[in-house]
């Protein structure tokens, strides 16, 4: 049942980001006439502060550790962003979906996404400590 707990509390922090993801593509496409992919990459980059401290504090209720959390997080993201630009260049380019539409679309793949390995390796304390200790035998037990 904590999986449910969680998957409740990440989709709050997943509404949060793409509430803000969509404002900043809306936003630069229409008031700068940004091209799309580009201003997509940028509000998801926006949304990356919003999701990670929602998660981290909230979701999987984590304290400190911000350099190991963040770090996972990062390396997650930025490939997940990847996934992003292309399915929405896909949808956009190719297939003609209108931009917030495909956008909402590619969030909803992403999400699922994103949840399973934020919960699986990004926010878990068997990696988190797995790699400390890790570091304590490389730097002599100390």
């Amino acid at each position: 049942m904590r999986i449910t707990g969680e998957f409740i509390k990440y989709s709050i922090a997943g509404f949060a980001a793409a509430a803000t993801h969509l404002a900043v593509l809306a936003g630069l496409v229409q008031l700068m006439q940004a091209p799309k992919p580009m201003a997509s990459a940028i509000g998801f980059c926006c949304a990356i502060p919003v999701n990670y401290l929602i998660q981290h504090r909230f979701v999987f209720r984590r304290n400190g550790g911000h350099i190991v959390y963040f770090t996972r997080y990062i390396v997650v993201t930025m490939a997940l962003l990847a996934v992003n630009v292309i399915i929405f260049s896909v949808f956009t380019q190719i297939i003609g979906i209108f931009y917030i539409l495909a956008q909402i679309l590619v969030i909803g793949i992403v999400f699922v996404l994103n949840f399973l390995v934020n919960r699986t390796f990004t926010f878990s304390d068997e990696h988190t400590f797995a790699l400390a200790s890790a570091e304590r035998k490389t730097s002599g037990g100390k």
